[in-house]
C-alpha cells in the first residue's frame, strides 16, 4: 500500500493480509471490531453476516433434504452444498473490504503540498475507490443472490426450519444494507460519470431486494 499509507495506519497492512478474517475465532472479531482501529469496520461485519446467512440456508436444505425425495431432494442438496461454499467464500469479501480500504487509505495519506502531487493524489484515490466500489458491487449482488435462495427454500422446508431461512434472510438483508451504505460512500470519491451510474447500479440492488421483501420478487429462483 505504500509507504504513506504504512506510516499513517500500520495495523491496515498487518490486518488485511489474505486470511487473516477467516483464520480469526468470533471472539477475536468481536474484539477487532469493538476496538479504536478502522478495521474490520462495516463492510467485514457485513461479510460475517452474509456468511452466516448463507450457512443457515445450507444448513435449511440439507435437513430438509434428508426427508424429501425425487427432484426436490437432488435440488436441496445441490442448494445445500452451493449454500456452504458461498458462506466460506463470503469471508472473503471482508478480507478484501480491508484491502480497499487500504487502497483507499494510501491515497488519503499521499502528500498534497503543490498541484502535481493534488492531481496525483486526486487520481490515486479516484482508482482506490473505484476498485472498492468494484468489491462492493459484487459483494451487493451475492447478498441479493442469498435473499433469492431464501425466498425459493423457506416454501420447501418444515415449519421448524422455516425460521432459520427466515433468520438467513434477515442477515442477507442487513449484509446488502451495509454494502450499499459503503457503495455511496465510495461513489463520493468517484468522478460524477461514474458515481451517477455506481448509483444507478446500487439502487437497483436495493430495488430488486424491496420488491423481493413485498413478495414481488421470483420466488422459483433457483441460480
Amino acid at each position: 500500500m505504500g509507504r504513506y499509507g504504512a506510516r499513517r495506519w500500520p495495523w491496515v497492512v498487518a490486518e488485511s493480509g489474505a486470511g487473516a478474517l477467516g483464520a480469526q475465532t468470533l471472539k477475536a472479531f468481536v474484539g477487532a471490531l469493538a476496538s479504536d482501529r478502522p478495521t474490520p469496520g462495516g463492510g467485514a461485519a457485513a461479510a460475517m453476516a452474509l456468511a452466516m446467512a448463507r450457512a443457515l440456508l445450507a444448513m435449511a436444505a440439507g435437513v430438509t433434504q434428508r426427508r424429501a425425495a425425487g427432484p426436490d431432494a437432488e435440488w436441496l442438496a445441490a442448494l445445500a452444498a452451493s449454500e456452504s461454499a458461498a458462506a466460506a467464500a463470503s469471508i472473503g469479501l471482508g478480507e478484501r473490504d480491508a484491502q480497499a480500504f487500504a487502497a483507499i487509505a494510501a491515497a488519503l495519506s499521499l502528500p498534497r503540498g503543490d498541484d502535481a502531487q493534488r492531481a496525483t493524489r486526486r487520481a490515486a484515490l479516484a482508482e482506490a475507490a473505484r476498485l472498492a466500489a468494484g468489491e462492493g458491487e459484487e459483494a451487493a449482488r451475492l447478498c441479493l443472490s442469498a435473499l433469492l435462495q431464501a425466498a425459493a427454500l423457506e416454501p420447501r422446508v418444515a415449519p421448524s426450519i422455516a425460521a432459520d431461512v427466515r433468520a438467513g434472510r434477515a442477515l442477507a438483508g442487513a449484509a446488502l444494507a451495509i454494502t450499499l451504505d459503503n457503495l455511496e460512500v465510495n461513489a463520493a470519491l468517484l468522478p460524477p460519470d461514474v458515481a451517477a451510474a455506481l448509483r444507478a447500479r446500487a439502487a437497483d440492488l436495493g430495488a430488486a431486494a424491496a420488491a423481493l421483501a413485498n413478495g414481488r420478487g421470483d420466488d422459483d429462483e433457483r441460480a
